[in-house]
């Protein structure tokens, strides 16, 4: 017979609280669809250019269920219908932050669920999906762009490729400026916060795995390797009042550049975190790493 029936109130729901995952992670895709014509305002086109705009902007869930999707919403809203002090624990949650509703679509266009975030303190991470390149991603009009997120994230990796060519909507083009900006273009970044008029931190988020991670001895396992190295960093994150976060899978901890130099994408990672710092003065840029919990 399980315990909890015979926990008091109180316990049950300091328990849901806690099963909550605040702050906590949730991941979205951006389906965009281009539209071509004549040389958008804003864009870096000279004029009687032809370039593709953003004409729809569809945010999806990248899975129908909490198997495939670990996003928090998902969770939140499961143990929500438990009972009431479940129910509870979540309204408080709510009234504590500041919560966002976010309308999801299906891939056939129509409205799905709703998705609840709390926009100052979960973090949201996106993953571009559709045939979108740059300078699409610039002439975006107001009503594409979503308010109300503080803190935004992109999966340190390729976005979005288009099915026609190996250039990414974050391919550099810059013909004026030469930089040395690899997975990202940070000017094209820059263009792409403009998404998120009230974004306060932005976050590279680092899969932790033996790919990603420089070679080691041989007779080290892979699993091994990975465990540990996600420990030391949850270790260094309370050490040092870091950020840490958690969806259904996976936790997430704030590093530091000192900390990643067994990480392959080291150098260029940091690198083009400094542009970002310089050039995008008004945001906080940070780096997280992610695996999942052991």
């Amino acid at each position: 017979m399980s315990f909890y029936p015979r926990l008091p109130n109180e316990l049950k729901l300091e328990i849901w609280k806690e099963a909550m995952l605040s702050p906590g992670v949730h991941h979205f895709n951006l389906e965009v669809t281009l539209s071509f014509d004549v040389r958008p305002p804003g864009t870096r086109i000279p004029p009687g250019s032809r370039t593709p705009a953003v004409q729809s902007v569809r945010i999806m869930a990248p899975g129908a269920s909490v198997r495939t999707d670990p996003s928090v919403w998902r969770l939140r809203a499961s143990y929500a219908g438990v009972d009431e002090l479940a129910m509870e624990a979540l309204r408080d949650l709510e009234a504590k932050g500041s919560p966002k509703i976010i309308n999801l679509q299906t891939p056939r266009n129509q409205s799905g669920r709703i998705a609840v975030v709390d926009g100052v303190g979960d973090l949201v991470c996106f993953t571009i999906k559709g045939d979108i390149y740059n300078p699409a991603l610039v002439p975006l009009v107001a009503k594409f762009r979503l308010a109300g997120l503080k803190r935004v994230a992109l999966e340190y990796k390729v976005q979005g490729r288009s099915p026609f060519s190996r250039v990414t909507p974050f391919t550099c083009f810059c013909m004026r400026e030469r930089h040395n900006d690899g997975l990202f273009c940070t000017n094209i970044l820059r263009d792409f916060f403009q998404w998120f008029k009230d974004m306060e931190t932005f976050y590279f988020i680092v899969r932790l795995n033996y790919k990603a991670m420089k070679r080691t001895p041989r007779h080290q396992k892979r699993a091994s390797e990975v465990g540990n190295a996600l420990a030391r960093f949850q270790g260094i994150a309370r050490q040092r009042d870091l950020e840490t976060f958690e969806d259904g899978k996976h936790t997430f901890s704030e590093v530091e550049e000192c900390d990643t130099n067994n990480l392959i994408a080291h150098s260029q990672l940091w690198y083009e975190v400094r542009r970002l710092e310089k050039i995008c003065k008004d945001i906080k840029i940070k780096v997280l790493v992610y695996a999942e919990r052991q």
